[in-house]
Parts: C-alpha cells; structure tokens; sequence
C-alpha cells in the first residue's frame, strides 16, 4: 500500500523544493561541500546558483529510478531529458568553480518537516510499484524542482548587480536551452494532468 503524501501548500512546497534534492542524497552517498576559498567577486547569488548547478546527485538518481521504473514513454523521455542536463551543466559548473578557485557550498539541511515528507516520498519511490500515479508524484516534484533551478540560471544570468563573470557567462549560456527544456518537462506534466 502506497503512503499518503500530505497535501497542505506548506508540504507540497518542501516535496517540490526539498524532497528531490535533499532526501535522495543517499543514493549518491550524500551531500558534501568542496573544499577551497570563494573568491573577491563571489556572492550570495553565486552562492545559491552553485548550490542548485551543482548538486544535482539526487535528482540524477531519482530521474534514473524513474527510467528504468515509469511504464511510460513520456515519463522516460522526460526523465533522460533530466539525466542529460543535470550530469552536464553539474560537471561543467564544478569544473568552472574549481578554476576559478571557489568552494562550492554545500546544499542547506532541511527542516524537521521537510525530511519527514522526504523519507515518505523516498519510501514511496523505492517501496511502491510504479504506475500512472506514481508518474503523476514523480513528475509533480521533478518538473517543479526544474523550474526552480532555471529561475537560478535565469537569476544568475540575469543579475545586475557584479558577480562571478564566469558564473555568470555559464548561466547565460546554458538559460536559453534549459528554457527549452522547461516547456517540454511543463508538457509533460500537463500531458499528465500534473498541476504546478
């Protein structure tokens, strides 16, 4: 039998912003900042950017889980789509943030409430047979979770205030395509009746 999930707006908030990110760590092994030092020109936009560029295990993993689980089509596409992005943009940001020298933060600790409905919802991806309502699940978290680290890309290509250039650049040129890629995990979603 498959788990409840809660669905107050605070608990589907922290299932689309945290659940992805932060429970399924453990597929990865977890979470771990890189050592070095930030540079003069690095920010609390650089900050976060790097955050949501770079720790991208998680949603790795669980994108996997659903390729080799979801019965559909689209949802496997959707979930390649997501493999292809996150292992690109993820290696090439770290490889920028090492040469320019920059510790790449570690990603915040949820709250309380956040890792209870985390460990629900990883329960419920690792113990329950995937089907249509597991594709519905699936692609609510994982299509908002997109969308929250595009607004970081657009965040951080769009700033006006000085920041890492490099940064900066990287974003400006991967906005554009992972823009792209929104309206296609959106399409999906609606394709499934999946509200965002």
């Amino acid at each position: 039998m498959r788990p409840n999930l809660p669905t107050s707006s605070v608990m589907k908030c922290a299932l689309a912003n945290c659940a992805m990110v932060m429970c399924l760590a453990s597929f990865s092994g977890g979470l771990s900042p890189q050592s070095g030092r930030s540079g003069p020109r690095f920010d609390s936009v650089d900050q976060r950017f790097l955050q949501f560029a770079v720790h991208t295990e998680s949603r790795v993993g669980l994108a996997q889980m659903a390729l080799k689980k979801s019965p559909s089509p689209e949802v496997r596409k959707f979930a390649q789509m997501l493999i292809d992005d996150f292992t690109k943009t993820g290696l090439e940001v770290k490889g920028l943030a090492a040469k320019e020298g920059i510790a790449i933060p570690p990603f915040p600790e949820p709250s309380a409430e956040e890792k209870q409905v985390s460990e629900t919802y990883k329960k419920m991806l690792l113990d329950g047979t995937w089907d249509r309502e597991m594709d519905k699940v699936y692609l609510g978290n994982a299509v908002n979770e997109f969308i929250g680290v595009v607004d970081e890309y657009g965040r951080e290509a769009h700033r006006q205030m000085p920041g890492n250039d490099p940064l900066k650049a990287y974003a400006q040129k991967m906005w554009p395509v992972l823009m792209k890629d929104e309206a296609v995990a959106r399409q999906t979603a609606a394709q499934f009746q999946v509200p965002l």
